[in-house]
């Protein structure tokens, strides 16, 4: 008797943790409602949803609601299933489908990590006006889950220069999937991502070659400038020295190719017009000389 009582304490102990995790998890998304549907809603149709028509919907109201969204989309992304919510979530799917969908309704029907990559996803519609989200993109961006990674980085790429530093620091992480993001990220930067060009030729030796290819994509995207290079090469050490020759020749071997529209441009009536062609191609043939297999 005793101890079927104990059981039944435990029980609706257990039920309490349960019913309170299932009131939490649907509480706080109800501030920012817009259109009828919370931001995380808006940001789960713009990654899940059943069409173009839906995506394009959700597009433009996130977009609508500008840098307004943020809060709740920051909050998005530190989503997590609490132990006693995610083992609700599995058992709901082993439920009769009206009393399934009744407590994945209450539950939140997208799991986490859905959550968190949408909630990524939705911060880059916004721009450079995301910039606020950063310190948690930054986490983020080494998530376990490589679709939260990629989105994050991808994030952190359109926001730009601002996020920079922080996706220098990503291409030191042992992850794989990390660094190729990163990387990847700093090629959406662009020329503003100049700071990150001796790490990006780091990776240029890095044993995964997909990175490899995707810091050459990214250094193209960049333009590094050559005294960068030269410095690298003047005061670095080992493999790093080797790839920025190597971007170095990469330039020289699109000088040489610009000669013929230099030579013309050379020939042009006004004296500034032909005094930066004639520099070049004297600079072409120097290489030239240097390195005949240019």
């Amino acid at each position: 008797m005793l101890a079927n009582k104990r059981a039944l304490t435990w029980i609706a102990i257990g039920s309490f943790c349960l019913v309170s995790m299932m009131v939490l998890s649907t509480r706080g998304w109800q501030k920012g409602i817009y259109r009828g549907k919370s931001v995380k809603a808006w940001s789960l149709q713009n990654f899940t949803g059943p069409d173009a028509q839906s995506h394009d919907e959700a597009r433009n109201v996130l977009k609508a609601i500008g840098t307004n969204a943020i809060p709740d989309l920051i909050a998005a992304l530190q989503a997590k299933d609490w132990f006693l919510t995610a083992k609700a979530r599995s058992n709901a799917l082993k439920l009769p489908p009206t009393l399934r969908r009744f407590v994945l309704r209450r539950l939140g029907e997208a799991d986490p990590v859905t959550v968190r990559a949408a909630a990524a996803r939705a911060l880059g519609l916004l721009g450079a006006d995301a910039a606020a989200a950063i310190p948690v993109l930054a986490q983020t961006l080494r998530d376990p889950e490589p679709q939260v990674s990629w989105d994050s980085a991808t994030t952190l790429g359109r926001i730009g220069k601002t996020s920079v530093p922080v996706l220098i620091d990503a291409l030191k992480e042992t992850n794989p999937i990390t660094r190729h993001a990163a990387v990847s990220a700093l090629g959406l930067v662009g020329p503003n991502a100049e700071a990150a060009v001796p790490g990006l030729i780091e990776c240029l030796s890095d044993l995964n070659k997909d990175i490899r290819a995707s810091a050459v994509n990214s250094l193209a995207s960049i333009r590094p400038p050559v005294e960068g290079l030269v410095d690298l090469i003047d005061k670095g050490a080992g493999s790093s020295r080797a790839a920025a020759v190597r971007e170095l020749l990469r330039s020289s071997y699109a000088l040489r190719r610009a000669v013929p529209g230099l030579l013309k441009m050379a020939q042009d009536t006004s004296p500034t017009s032909r005094k930066a062609p004639n520099a070049s191609i004297a600079c072409s043939r120097e290489v030239g000389e240097v390195f005949p297999v240019c």
